[in-house]
């Protein structure tokens, strides 16, 4: 398993979908939505635990002159055959989260 991140500017919306259709054909195919306490899959319906999923690369998409549209693209695994996209803003509208999953995400910001 590797982490990755990296960082893009200017254009982020064009470069955040070129990065999202990439992954996509990596087999990262279902949607999840950060929780309070966990993450959630859209498609399968299923609340998954820090401890139950990897954050296997990371994108920080900064928006240049519009910090506060500032994205984190994580491509997750979780379980088997699970792999999916969560799209997070960064900074100053991140929402309020369990200690166990601002933990597992901070390793990923900037």
């Amino acid at each position: 398993m590797y982490t990755t991140m990296e960082l893009t500017k200017s254009g982020s919306l064009f470069s955040m979908m070129s990065t999202i259709l990439m992954l996509r054909e990596e087999g990262y195919t279902f949607d999840f939505r950060k929780e309070p306490d966990c993450i959630y899959c859209l498609e399968l319906g299923v609340w998954i635990m820090p401890h139950e999923f990897n954050i296997d690369r990371c994108f920080h998409f900064e928006e240049v002159g519009f910090p506060d549209e500032d994205r984190v693209l994580l491509a997750i695994s979780a379980f088997e055959n699970v792999k999916g996209l969560l799209v997070d803003t960064f900074g100053v509208y991140s929402d309020n989260t369990s200690v166990e999953l601002a933990r597992k995400f901070e390793k990923h910001k900037l």
